[in-house]
């Protein structure tokens, strides 16, 4: 059930000045995940998922062993990092949260679907996976092992149904109506035996919860993002015919002193969040309160380059083709000539050592960088 009495309160107290904002240092050792050492209890990933979230989200609660919260606003990234730090996860019994304004798509889906309990108040959408590797096979296996993974977090089937009839180019966003349906806004659903292997795992120091766990406390400024470029935010869609200009103001509310006029396309710097207002700052450093309704997140658009990705596709592929793997795509074969392949190796059974492992996972993250095809 979702709880917008959280929100409406949290906000309404800062406004009266009862919540005054914490002097918060930002733990960023563990990047993509980041802490707040004011609330070491939650965590935050903001980012794409890639090779080094399933380590340092390990590392982190290594850190912080009483963090019981994971919030999420991403785009998605490497399938098998997203489906090895959602065990991590799971093992933890973190609760999951899509905070409202943020989103959680394709890979991130996997770490949301692993909470022990699961709110998704921002955009949650789900596609079909590519693999990494260019084989019916291994298509075939990583829908394999994406199905185990939704069985044991308790995902109801017709998800499933959604995400391998939707294109890998498209997405599917659900809603509120199928979030509800779905149990995407509280507790999962949970075998005994799996709640009794936990509790083997992760022994409690006091007594068990309730059966019905206290709402989530939702996150009333998110972190920052500090790999991505300080301009995040820009304002866009101004009526035409109105004033032509967004007032940077010095509080929230629409009575607070004009600072400046920002008109559209103006590159801002996101700093916090009250309610509707967004706190920001302007490339020539003016910092104040705007109406986040004509505020929105750069998406940045980049064109491929040809030979870089050509070049990593050759890399990576000719690991495979020198253990012996037999290319069946045209590409492959007129790459590697597949001389002295061993037939009937499938992706899957190349011997490869754990250092080619990393060369190739490192080369697969250079091509989602490069935005390759």
């Amino acid at each position: 059930m979702r709880h917008p009495w959280i929100f409406s309160t949290i906000i309404c107290l800062l406004s009266l000045g009862a919540v005054g904002p914490s002097k918060a240092e930002w733990i960023k050792t563990y990047y993509p995940i980041i802490i707040d050492t004011s609330d070491p209890e939650t965590l935050y990933f903001d980012g794409e998922v890639n090779s080094r979230l399933p380590l340092n989200l390990g590392r982190a609660l290594e850190k912080f062993p009483n963090a019981n919260t994971l919030f999420l606003d991403s785009p998605g990234g490497d399938v098998h990092a997203g489906l090895e730090a959602s065990r991590t996860i799971d093992r933890h019994g973190l609760t999951t949260i899509i905070p409202e304004e943020s989103g959680c798509y394709s890979a991130c889906t996997f770490l949301f679907f692993a909470g022990a309990s699961r709110y998704a108040y921002g955009g949650l959408g789900v596609h079909q996976a590519r693999s990494s590797i260019e084989s019916n096979f291994a298509t075939q296996m990583l829908a394999a092992d994406i199905l185990s993974i939704l069985k044991d977090y308790d995902v109801n089937e017709e998800v499933y149904s959604i995400m391998f009839s939707t294109p890998p180019d498209d997405v599917h966003v659900f809603t509120e109506a199928e979030k509800q349906k779905y149990r995407f806004l509280g507790n999962r659903t949970e075998p005994q035996k799996r709640r009794a292997a936990k509790e083997t795992v992760k022994q409690p120091e006091t007594a068990p919860q309730a059966a019905t766990p206290s709402p989530p406390r939702p996150a009333v400024a998110p972190p920052p993002t500090p790999l991505q470029p300080v301009m995040t935010h820009v304002v866009a869609g101004l009526d035409a015919n109105g004033d032509g200009f967004l007032a940077l103001r010095a509080g929230t509310t629409s009575g607070a002193k004009r600072l400046s006029k920002m008109v559209e396309g103006t590159r801002l710097e996101f700093l916090g969040k009250q309610g509707v207002w967004y706190e920001v700052r302007t490339e020539t450093g003016l910092e104040g309160w705007a109406h986040s309704n004509w505020i929105s997140r750069i998406r940045q658009v980049q064109t491929p380059d040809t030979n870089l990705c050509d070049a990593l596709w050759t890399e990576r592929n000719s690991i495979y083709a020198r253990n012996g793997y037999c290319f069946k795509s045209e590409r492959g074969q007129s790459a590697f000539s597949n001389a002295g392949c061993i037939q009937g190796l499938s992706p899957g059974d190349v011997q490869l050592s754990a250092n080619e492992r990393a060369v190739i996972n490192e080369l697969i993250e250079r091509e989602r960088q490069a935005d390759c095809r």
